[in-house]
Formats: structure tokens, C-alpha cells, sequence
């Protein structure tokens, strides 16, 4: 049985300025979100560019300071690497496959 979708939001930390490797891991992150939304249900998905780094501050929710970054309901629930499609639907909707 399916748990009840929660409306949380999906929030991707970037920075505006990204170096190559951030960059890639980025767009991966993004196209792993949008193929959850697609396959299991629209949600909630914003996506903040930093232009400095000291803006960190300003995000709620992140606390290790990687990119990208993935916050679910104010949690951060990535640093640095790309999240598991499987993984990111948990966190949103609550369920196990």
C-alpha cells in the first residue's frame, strides 16, 4: 500500500558560478529530480544559485556546505553528490519501493 504523498519541497543548492565537476554533478542531480517528479508525482522543486559562497547562511536547512545540495522539508539530505532516485522518492513521499 502507498503512503499519502507529503507536499514537501524538493530545494537544489548551487553555486552560480559552479567549477566543471560541480557543474556535471548538478544537471545529474536535476535530471535525477525531474524524473522522480515525472515518474512518481509532481512535487514541489526550486533551485537556488549562489553567487557567493558566504550566502549559505541564507538557506534553510544547509548545513554541510557541498554542492550541489539536495534539502527536502528543510532537511539536507545530500552534500556534494547526486542523489538515488529511490532514496530522493523516500524522503518525499515516504515510501520504499
Amino acid at each position: 500500500m502507498s503512503a499519502e504523498k507529503k507536499n514537501n519541497e524538493v530545494v537544489l543548492v548551487t553555486l552560480e558560478q559552479p567549477c566543471t565537476a560541480c557543474l556535471i554533478a548538478c544537471r545529474l542531480t536535476e535530471e535525477i529530480i525531474e524524473k522522480v517528479r515525472k515518474r512518481d508525482g509532481d512535487f514541489p522543486f526550486r533551485i537556488i544559485r549562489l553567487k557567493h559562497i558566504r550566502e549559505i547562511k541564507d538557506v534553510e536547512g544547509l548545513e554541510v556546505e557541498k554542492f550541489p545540495a539536495v534539502i527536502i522539508d528543510g532537511e539536507q539530505v545530500t552534500a556534494g553528490t547526486f542523489p538515488n532516485p529511490e532514496m530522493l522518492k523516500y524522503y518525499i513521499y515516504g515510501e520504499e519501493s
